[in-house]
């Protein structure tokens, strides 16, 4: 069947249009989910370029398919560094991304002034789908460290798909199959078009997925986080707790735990303000996890007092973790303001080498507690090992 290219581009404009519309609302509404804001502004050139070439016929060529082009690459581009920034990935170097899509804008040019050929640039057109697809896939796809999106992942699969249909498009241009205008109905146009239309409908619906479970994720990381520093706090510590009791029963591993306080505190506090004690908190969070391994869990229980749990970790590697976190505190210049302060800890240290079912992480938290007294009463700065 033989589909109008005017009605298919006048189709995928309304449709840009609309989901566009969605997304700005979504991003109004959201500002602080990153990439929402560059994914609407990408859509807005998309739209734009989609009306650029609907209105083909009554505009000259060559600012047509400048236009309509630049307004292409600008949209994909913005789309893209939208799934960059929802990831938390870099961006390269703006110079060399603005010119290769100088060379790109060039290459449309040129094969519509100097040298008239549609066939060259519907494969050039379909080397800039491709291009992106493959930039969107990297940009979406979870490494290792990443926070995973299941509909994430999805739309790195859609575009791995529409990569495909670009490349077949590029072949059928190759092979007689492009015509010789936008808006002949020939094989590779609708082909592009068609591949346009149903991407369209599946990124509007996967970004909406995209940002729902964004925003589910975020509720469930306030639930469980200190909003402060940024760790467990201490209703997420029994979950994460048991299940690491579970693991090492499982396993046959000892387990230890940690519970820091920092020695006279709310003298901070009073001498300094709040503020004060806010950064020296977030600081010591910094410093306790520049010691911790990827695997141990950080929490704050409340005020000044933090527990660490340290999965496969024998009484002898506790009391040594525990030394370094206490010296490295020692150690550091809190700065506050204008002045600076030191502050010390004690800590309190309890290991399990034997597992058993009757270990509970309340268990642990009594018996490190009484250690941690014990180092307050032999007069702060030190740790201790419950007996």
């Amino acid at each position: 069947m033989t589909l109008d290219p005017f009605t298919l581009i006048t189709t995928l404009a309304v449709m840009h249009f609309l989901a566009t519309a969605i997304l700005i609302f979504v991003w109004h509404v959201n500002r602080s989910i990153p990439g929402v804001g560059f994914w609407a502004l990408g859509r807005v050139c998309l739209t734009l370029a989609l009306v650029a070439f609907a209105l083909r016929p009554v505009t000259p060529l060559v600012p047509s398919v400048l236009t309509a082009t630049g307004l292409l690459i600008a949209g994909l581009h913005f789309v893209w560094q939208g799934n960059l920034a929802f990831m938390k990935r870099s961006s390269p170097r703006l110079v060399i991304v603005v010119g290769l899509y100088g060379v790109v804008l060039m290459g449309m040019v040129y094969w519509s002034s100097v040298e008239l050929n549609f066939m060259a640039r519907t494969v050039l057109s379909a080397m800039i789908f491709i291009t992106f697809d493959w930039l969107f896939v990297r940009a979406l796809w979870p490494r290792e460290g990443d926070e995973v999106y299941f509909f994430g992942k999805l739309m790195a699969l859609a575009f791995v798909l529409s990569g495909c249909a670009q490349i077949v498009r590029a072949v059928v241009a190759l092979s007689g199959g492009s015509g010789h205008t936008l808006l002949e109905p020939a094989a590779a146009t609708q082909m592009g078009l068609m591949t346009a239309i149903v991407m369209s409908l599946i990124s509007a619906m996967a970004y909406m997925a995209i940002i729902m479970e964004f925003l589910k994720k975020d509720l469930v990381r306030q639930a469980e986080r200190d909003p402060l520093t940024g760790v467990f706090n201490r209703r997420a510590f029994h979950a994460v707790g048991n299940h690491i009791l579970a693991r090492s029963r499982r396993d046959g591993r000892a387990v230890s735990l940690l519970i820091l306080d920092l020695d006279h505190f709310k003298s901070v506090n009073d001498t300094h303000g709040h503020w004060a004690g806010d950064t020296v908190l977030r600081r010591v969070v910094d410093l306790v996890q520049g010691v911790l391994r990827a695997q141990d869990v950080l929490v704050r229980l409340g005020g000044e007092e933090f527990a660490m749990m340290l999965p496969a970790t024998v009484q002898s590697e506790a009391l040594h973790v525990a030394e370094r976190i206490r010296k490295v505190i020692e150690a550091e210049l809190f700065e506050i303001g204008a002045g600076a302060i030191r502050v010390t800890t004690s800590l309190g240290v309890t290991s399990i080498s034997t597992m058993s079912d009757n270990h509970e992480i309340d268990d642990l938290i009594k018996r490190a507690d009484i250690a941690l007294y014990q180092a307050k009463d032999e007069g702060r700065n030190r740790v201790c090992v419950s007996p």
